[in-house]
């Protein structure tokens, strides 16, 4: 062999040694990415199984927490403390010991130091009120029913992370989940924790009673706590909820709703975040092609949404049979109503969401226009007490100007017209709303306002509903690939 032979085959050698090495360096790259890739699909899957299990058992409730009640009648040993097993303005929430069950109290909870349990300072569930009522009086909304929140997106500014904002969504319900190899009835938190470096954990935490129906912390051997931190994952960059809602059986096609700006004051690019996503499907649960206005008057004003609806209310027991309630203005006084007076009644509460077989509460009974007793109104106290009614159906009239709820239970009329109001059943002559003809009657006479009613009183009530879905959409970092990696599942709930 000739030099130049030689030198012509180590040449190529080296060519080809040099396009194997390329090769091999390209397909450990492509393997390696693609093994991180999937990785971190794993790690996201896997927490979204977690978050189906606990979302998809959600509870429609009107009393969301774990609680002490407070007296309805006031302090004193003329008035004993009557329990009813119900959250009512006034309630303690279960304490244990001095302090509210819901302060961070496991070690490993990364909100230990920070001293609010829901959302960041000044802008969680604490500031969230259902209406503007609950915002004068700083009832929490979050205590009646499932809520999800949605606080301004964020910044993470890592170089490759900085190209957009990020949600930091959070969702409560509650659930049955599995504590301790049982399946329980709970309370779960989701959000996100901000850490230093900009990325955030996913904390899930859980609330539950044990079998003595007691809270306890710190536990021990043969009795657990009953608060659970766990982080489920790392290096989260959003958490977005949102929700598949049909307001009325009626309605063809629902919509996918979620909590976005309402009040204006997000920055721009918060704002170009929010825009995106409206134009991925969903609605603004909130404006002008949101939820109904009877919905949107519960928000108060914040980028949250509460499932459940609360107001005044009349019930009545109408002259044709059955007991039906119909809802009123909330900037009325709620006794000493005229009943034949048909603008005290709000034509806007048609109880959108809710269904037949739904749970209602009433609660707060008295007497609505003093008829019945004389002197001031009278509260009904033990003889109607606070309680949980079943919803047998929801009607209104052709033009749709009035809704009437109509209950499966009974309510003994005669017993509160003799008992409670101090009168014969008789004592109330009754009442005709509307003109009485038939021929120019075109509604239903216990849903219309042409009605015949022999005894009413007012109440207050509260009444949740679930929508039909839930959308949860996750995104993760990878930093190997330095990218952000997005998946997102639909969880049917199992109520619906």
């Amino acid at each position: 062999m000739t030099l130049v032979e030689l030198l012509v085959a180590i040449a190529l050698g080296v060519i080809l040694i040099g396009v194997v090495t390329f090769v091999w360096l390209q397909a450990t790259k492509l393997f390696t990415t693609t093994v991180n890739k999937l990785e971190t699909y794993q790690r996201l899957r896997t927490v979204l199984d977690v978050v189906e299990r606990d979302l998809a058992n959600t509870n429609r409730t009107v009393d969301m927490e774990f609680y002490v009640d407070s007296d309805p009648d006031g302090p004193g040993p003329a008035n004993p403390l009557r329990p009813n097993g119900h959250y009512d303005p006034g309630d303690t929430l279960y304490q244990i010991g001095a302090e509210d069950f819901r302060k961070p109290r496991d070690a490993t909870d990364p909100l230990l130091s920070v001293g609010t349990e829901f959302g960041m300072p000044g802008d969680g569930f604490e500031t969230f009120p259902l209406n503007k009522r609950q915002q004068a009086s700083g009832e929490p909304a979050y205590c009646y029913a499932p809520a999800v929140l949605s606080p301004e997106p964020y910044a993470i500014g890592a170089g490759y992370t900085d190209w957009r904002r990020y949600w930091r969504d959070e969702v409560y319900v509650r659930t049955y989940t599995m504590v301790d190899g049982l399946n329980r009835p709970a309370l779960v938190h989701y959000r996100l924790v901000p850490q230093k470096d900009g990325r955030s954990l996913l904390r899930r935490r859980v609330w539950f009673l044990n079998d003595n129906n007691e809270m306890v912390h710190p536990g021990g051997p043969g009795n657990p706590a009953t608060d659970r931190t766990t982080i489920l994952t790392h290096g989260v960059c959003d958490l977005k909820v949102g929700f598949y809602f049909k307001e009325t059986p009626s309605e063809g096609i629902g919509h996918w709703y979620h909590v976005g700006n309402v009040d204006g004051t997000w920055s721009t690019e918060a704002d170009e975040l929010n825009d995106l996503d409206e134009k991925r499907g969903f609605v603004a649960a909130r404006g002008p092609q949101g939820l109904s206005k009877q919905h949107q008057d519960q928000f108060g004003g914040m980028n949250a949404v509460s499932f459940v609806l609360e107001g005044h209310a009349r019930l009545e027991d109408q002259a044709s049979g059955g007991v039906v309630l119909r809802g009123l203005r909330d900037d009325t006084p709620i006794e000493n109503q005229p009943l034949t007076d048909k603008s005290q009644y709000d034509p806007t509460v048609n109880f959108p969401g809710v269904r037949s077989g739904d749970k209602i509460f009433v609660y707060d009974a008295t007497d609505d226009d003093g008829t019945q007793t004389p002197g001031a109104a009278k509260k009904a106290g033990p003889l109607f007490p606070d309680r949980i009614f079943t919803v047998e159906l929801i009607y209104s009239d052709k033009s749709e100007t009035w809704s009437a709820m109509k209950f499966s239970e009974p309510i003994n009329f005669f017993r509160l017209g003799t008992s409670w109001l101090g009168s014969a059943i008789g004592g109330e002559v009754p009442t005709q709303i509307g003109d009485g003809n038939p021929a120019t009657q075109d509604v239903d006479p216990q849903a219309g306002p042409e009605r015949l009613i022999k005894q009413s009183f007012n109440v207050k009530f509260r009444v949740g509903f679930l929508p039909a879905a839930f959308l949860i959409r996750l995104s993760c970092d990878d930093p190997y690939n330095r990218s952000v990696l997005q998946v997102e599942r639909v969880v049917r709930l199992l109520e619906q």
